[in-house]
């Protein structure tokens, strides 16, 4: 795992069917105002789901399971507050995994992500 990754695991408690998540992150009222904050998302690359029944998965093993779905920084998608990540075809798993990348080319290597909720269905 290098500094640009971050990786966040759900356990749904059993095998379950999954057809997406729906993160709810914090783009309330006031963090226009927080420069840092700003700046911190604008290093954040792309948020994928992965759905596994293996827990515990480092950050190299998650990439190595099923992919549901990818929302990038492009065209500022991250930066929406209600992230909608749709899976192709239903997912049979126990745990999803939600993986963060950073952008590898700013000269800041940090970033942030404010997650309110993670949502599966």
């Amino acid at each position: 795992m290098t500094s640009l990754d971050v990786v966040l695991m759900v356990d749904l408690g059993g095998g379950s069917e999954v057809n997406g998540v729906v993160v709810v992150t914090w783009q309330g009222a006031g963090q226009d105002e927080i420069t840092s904050y700003t700046d911190y998302v604008y290093n954040l690359e792309s948020l994928t789901v992965h759905v596994s029944n293996t827990p515990q998965l480092n950050y190299t093993e998650v990439a190595s399971q099923p992919q549901c779905s990818t929302i990038t920084r492009k065209n500022t998608a991250l930066l929406i507050p209600k992230l909608h990540f749709d899976c192709p075809s239903p997912m049979k798993g126990r745990y999803v995994y939600l993986k963060a990348n950073g952008v590898p080319n700013r000269w800041k290597k940090l970033f942030s992500l404010v997650l309110c909720e993670v949502m599966v269905y």
